[in-house]
């Protein structure tokens, strides 16, 4: 199992949600979850995005109250598409107080993104735009796809770059334990 260095506030967090799933003090961070990294200290990220229409809406206010999978991706990137039926298939089934978005970052059009939707039986993921890629940059997204876990205000509590079975019994197991805290209100 990987050992992190956390910020004491992040610790604090991550020892709260760890200690609020049951045995998750002994939660496996294998598989693809082996390359979770915990975020240190990270502001909220407070930017604009587009839904599918073009209306604006701010990140803060599609999260809601909960833990929020938050993934970068684009169409033209092999990878990303690759991963898309795993968030599909959480979305479709999502934790207690998790949610998905699938933030499509760059110059991706609305035509672009519904048709690859289409193909690729994308129905319950909720899809969003950041064509300027402002959050990317807010968010500090250096590849894609790379996703971040997001507390109810936006701060981001860990981070992977690159694949994942999002769907997977690591990724679920993570999720929980990050989830149980908002969950538990």
């Amino acid at each position: 199992m990987p050992v992190f260095r956390l910020a004491p506030a992040r610790r604090a967090l991550l020892i709260l949600a760890l200690s609020a799933a049951p045995a998750a003090a002994e939660l496996p961070l294998g598989g693809d979850m082996a390359a979770v990294v915990p975020a240190e200290g990270a502001a909220p990220l407070e930017v604009e995005v587009l839904d599918l229409a073009g209306a604006p809406l701010p990140l803060a206010g599609a999260l809601g109250a909960r833990l929020t999978v938050l993934n970068f991706w684009a169409t033209w990137c092999a990878p990303c598409r690759h991963e898309m039926p795993t968030l599909e298939a959480l979305a479709a089934d999502p934790p207690e107080g998790v949610a998905v978005i699938a933030l499509s970052t760059g110059r991706d059009s609305p035509e672009r993104i519904a048709e690859f939707a289409e193909e690729a039986g994308l129905d319950r993921l909720t899809l969003l735009r950041d064509p300027g890629a402002e959050a990317g940059r807010a968010g500090a997204v250096v590849g894609l796809p790379t996703t971040l876990l997001l507390d109810p205000e936006g701060r981001e509590l860990a981070r992977l770059t690159g694949t994942a079975d999002w769907n997977g019994p690591d990724a679920r197991a993570l999720m929980n334990a990050l989830a149980a805290p908002f969950t538990k209100r």
